[in-house]
Formats: structure tokens, C-alpha cells, sequence
């Protein structure tokens, strides 16, 4: 899955030929030396690059565009395709032509993306993290936010972070270019041989061989299944490895610019699981695959706890009796708790508490729960099979984030957003929540910052265009919803006072102006009260 470099001759002669003897002579550039000043012109977005005087071969103008399409994940937009143009007569260049896939605006828009992608996973990482757990969140969030591309369409680093798909080379460049933004050793290694390319990673002076994309597993069934990528399954059969090691598992006849150590890595608490890891209060939590329960790392005492809490059993579809040797339980997080998957169900465990409960019961009718990852902001998702190396059936999500006041917020929330007084901006309710929320009218309608509330709008969390809560929000006083208090009001209330069932719901709630849960003659009093000071 590494793209082979291709030149195209451009004109010849197209810069004025130094002399035969400069043009026949050895290069007076090393790979390296060539590879930075076509780096330095692909930044730049240049296209022609002059190389008259440098004796540049065709055969060595190749190496160092591998050098900068291989190595340099910044370099996304360049394409694998590349031109020419050599004095005549001789297989020494005088022009490198750079071709590039997308437009000068598109990759100045482009690199901010990269930039700010880049950014969020570097903020997720704990910095008293040791540079083994370091490297293990940038490995782990690869492989479950990320599918190897089965059309070898995308090989680039911006194509893995943004598409969350790619070959091994994009999986190798993403990571290169976390590593670097924490500033850990990486490099790369190529097996020309086996069309494969994989990372290698200084971890605390050592060099190590890391392999995502065969860490990333691909579940197949029979030759015509192209496989299966499970969400939240994550391998660490290729995590730091020796020479030697990773020999043993098949990998051949690489190159690589960096002495492996030929120390084993040995601090592995890792080593039986097949889940995520996921870090909560200086402990990291994952699924044994042996045991098939949930455990608890510390790294401070370096010390693996057993939780007590069995991930199940996952039957043959169709039978009682058979049932697989393996967990294929998903591990995520959220607002600091644990969410694990069964066959059947997802739970979610309360380190504060030492207890799990079960947030989500699935329709196991189609298949069974075979993978669960986090999608963030709160939303798990999670995939049913009837089989580990079947397609999935369905794709579900559940939201878990929950709606919640920030600290001392002036606001209720129970059935309804409560306290709301009137003449409270959209922008001055959406403030008093934790999370992100969107907020509409009665109509469906999307309420701006600067908009007033009605009772009757609605508090909703939308997360990729999927409404997951819904509020319905009491303005104190205004029953009949037009987001002001009037003589209509007033009345309305008294009269839901004498008759009782005139007014339901959340017009009910913006009635009870004293909050005990009925509209009585007191809550009259106040709606005249208010009337008089609107």
C-alpha cells in the first residue's frame, strides 16, 4: 500500500546545460541535502525547481522525492506524480517539476485543518503521561477513529485525519505527525517487498518498530469478503517492537533510517487486551482479553487490577451452546466514567461508585453487539453483527454526555429549563449548560445568540446533525409564549387558577411562578406583580 513515484520527462533543455563536465560529474548533493530543498519548494508551492549546477540524477531526483512524498506528513497535497527536465543527452536533471493535487487556496485551507486536527488529539494527551502511554493514546486513537482504506485511495495524512481512512503510509504519516507535535523521536520503516510502510518511535532513549495498520485488524470471512474493520478493536500485536520481533510477525526486507534496539519492551500492562485503553483519574481502563473483564492500570504503583466486571459471552449466532474463546467488548469514556460493551448491552462503570450499570439495551434480534468506540461529545457508537467477520447489520449510536447546568447556573432543569427569566437572551441560556447546545423555536426554527427566549423553545444537543436531547423551556411569566409578559398572561393564569386544566405542559411550568409545583392564588399575586413592573 506505498505509492511508487512516478516522474514524466519534461522538455529537455529547459534551463541553460552547464558544461559537459558539470553535467556528468558526481552529484555534489546528498539524498538528504536534495530532499530539503525539495521540501523547502513544496512548502513553498513552487513548482519548478532549478537543480542546474548540482549534477542531480534522474535516479537520485527519484530518491529524494520519495524521501519528501514518503516521509514528510505535512506534505499532503503533493501528488506521487512528479516531472523532469534533463540535459540533453545525459540522465542528469536541470528541473524538477512538483505537481500538486489540490489548488494554492484549497492548501492553505487544507493546512489549517491538518493544523487544528493535529491540535485536538495533542490537547487529549495527559502531559505527567510517561512517553509509552504517550505513544499508546496516539496509537489506540488511530486505530479506533480510523479504517484502512480497502480502495488504496488514500495514502496521506490529511486524508486519515479527515476522511478517517487511508493505506499504511497515512496511517504512518498521521502518527509521525503527532509524534512530532509531542515532540517523541519517529521515523519510518519501508518494505518496497511487501508494499508496506510502518513507524518506528523513540520511547525513552530506545527505538521501537510500531505497526498501526496491522494493529488496526481487518476481520475476513471466506475470499470474497473484503473485511471487516470492528469499531474500538485495537491490537497490540505490532507495539514496540525489536528486529526481531516484528520478523517473527512477518515483516521483511524494510529500510529504515534508525538503529532498532534489540532490548524487548517489556512494560506491556496492555498485553492481554484487545479493547481501547482508556485513561480516567491516573488509571487506565480496558478488557482482558483472558478474563474477559474490565481492569484497572495504575501507572503510579504499576499495579493491573481486576474489576470484578465480565464483558460476557459472545455466542455463534443461532446457537446456545457455541461460543467464541474471545471478548469483543469496546472501551470508551465519558465525564469520567466507563463504558464497556456485552453481547447484548452497553454498561457503563462508576469509578467514584465501584459499580456498573446498563445504559443501553440493545435489539439483538438482527445480531449481536460486535464493537463500541466513543465518538465524542458524549456519543457512543456501537455496530451489530452476527459475527466478528460479518458486515454489520446496523450501525447505532446512544448518547451518554447527559444535560447538565454549569455550577451555580440560576436555572432548573428537570422536565423543562426552569428560572428562565423573561427577556433571557438565547446566547445567556445556552451559557448556564456544560455542554454544547442548540436552541429552537416551537416551529423547528434555529434561535440566534442575540434572539429572546419564548416559552415553548426548545434546549437541544445536536451532534452531527442528530438531536439527542430535547428541553422544552418555561420563561418565568410568559404562558402564552410570545417571550414577553402581558395583561394575556395575567389573565391566563388566574383563570388556570380557578379552572385548573386550562393550561398543560411547559405553559403550566412558566405559570407557577413560585415554583411549588402547582398554580395557585399566590402565583396570581406574582403574575400581577410582574404585569405591573413589565
Amino acid at each position: 500500500s506505498v505509492p511508487i513515484m512516478k516522474s514524466e520527462a519534461g522538455v529537455t533543455n529547459e534551463t541553460e546545460a552547464s558544461s559537459s563536465s558539470s553535467a556528468t560529474s558526481a552529484s555534489s548533493l546528498t539524498d538528504e541535502e536534495l530532499a530539503s530543498i525539495l521540501y523547502a519548494a513544496a512548502k513553498a508551492l513552487v513548482t519548478r525547481v532549478n537543480l542546474a549546477g548540482y549534477n542531480v540524477t534522474l535516479d537520485q531526483l527519484r530518491r529524494g522525492m520519495e524521501l519528501i512524498f514518503w516521509y514528510k506528513p505535512d506534505l499532503f497535497y503533493l501528488n506521487a506524480t512528479y516531472g523532469y527536465a534533463s540535459y540533453e543527452g545525459t540522465n542528469i536533471a536541470a528541473l524538477a517539476i512538483l505537481n500538486y493535487r489540490m489548488s494554492n487556496d484549497e492548501i492553505k485551507a487544507a493546512r489549517v485543518v491538518f493544523e487544528n486536527g493535529l491540535n485536538e488529539i495533542v490537547a487529549q494527551v495527559d502531559s505527567s503521561w510517561s512517553q509509552m502511554e504517550k505513544v499508546l493514546f496516539v496509537h489506540n486513537w488511530i486505530v479506533v477513529n480510523c479504517e484502512y482504506d480497502r480502495s488504496y485511495t488514500y495514502a496521506d495524512a490529511y486524508s486519515v485525519l479527515t476522511l478517517r481512512k487511508g493505506v499504511c503510509q497515512g496511517y504512518s504519516l498521521l502518527f509521525g505527525a503527532i509524534m512530532a507535535k509531542l515532540g517523541i523521536g519517529v521515523n519510518y520503516a519501508v518494505s518496497v517487498e511487501k508494499t508496506h510502510m510502518w513507524n518506528a518511535v523513540c520511547v525513552d532513549g530506545k527505538w521501537y518498530h510500531l505497526d498501526l495498520t496491522w494493529d488496526d485488524p481487518v476481520y475476513i470471512s471466506g475470499a470474497s469478503n473484503p473485511g471487516v474493520d470492528r469499531l474500538g478493536r485495537v491490537s497490540y500485536d505490532y507495539f514496540l517492537l525489536t528486529d526481531e520481533q516484528i520478523t517473527d510477525q512477518d515483516h521483511t526486507s524494510w529500510s529504515c533510517n534508525v538503529e532498532i534496539s534489540t532490548e524487548e519492551f517489556t512494560d506491556r500492562f496492555f498485553s492481554d487486551a484487545k479493547s481501547d485503553c482508556v485513561y480516567v483519574d491516573g488509571k487506565w481502563y480496558f478488557v482482558d482479553e483472558s478474563t474477559r473483564r474490565l481492569n484497572c492500570y495504575d501507572s503510579a504503583t504499576d499495579i493491573t487490577t481486576d474489576l470484578g466486571l465480565s464483558s460476557g459471552t459472545w455466542y455463534v449466532w443461532g446457537s446456545s451452546s457455541r461460543y467464541y474463546s474471545t471478548s469483543y467488548s469496546g472501551v470508551a469514556k465519558c465525564d469520567g466514567k466507563i463504558y464497556y460493551s456485552t453481547q447484548n448491552s452497553i454498561k457503563c462503570y462508576d469509578p467514584a461508585e465501584g459499580k456498573a450499570v446498563t445504559v443501553v439495551t440493545a435489539d439483538t434480534s438482527d445480531g449481536y453487539v460486535y464493537g463500541m468506540r466513543s465518538k465524542g461529545n458524549g456519543v457512543l457508537e456501537y455496530e451489530i453483527a452476527t459475527s466478528s467477520a460479518v458486515k454489520a447489520s446496523a450501525i447505532l449510536t446512544s448518547y451518554v454526555g447527559g444535560l447538565d447546568l454549569v455550577e451555580g447556573s440560576s436555572c432548573g432543569l428537570s422536565d423543562y429549563v426552569t428560572g428562565v427569566e423573561s427577556g433571557t437572551t438565547v446566547a445567556g441560556l445556552t451559557a448556564q449548560f456544560r455542554q454544547a447546545v442548540t436552541v429552537y423555536n416551537s416551529h423547528g426554527d434555529k434561535l440566534l445568540g442575540d434572539e429572546v427566549l419564548k416559552t415553548g423553545d426548545r434546549v437541544c444537543v445536536v451532534i452531527d446533525g442528530v438531536t439527542y436531547r430535547d428541553v422544552s423551556v418555561a420563561v418565568e411569566g410568559d404562558v402564552d409564549g410570545t417571550g414577553t409578559v402581558n395583561s394575556l398572561d395575567y389573565v391566563k393564569t388566574k383563570l388556570q387558577v380557578k379552572f385548573e386544566n386550562l393550561l398543560t405542559g411547559v405553559f403550566r411550568t412558566a405559570a407557577d411562578l413560585d415554583g411549588n409545583g402547582t398554580v395557585d392564588s399566590t402565583d396570581g399575586l406574582c403574575a400581577r406583580l410582574r404585569l405591573k413592573q413589565a
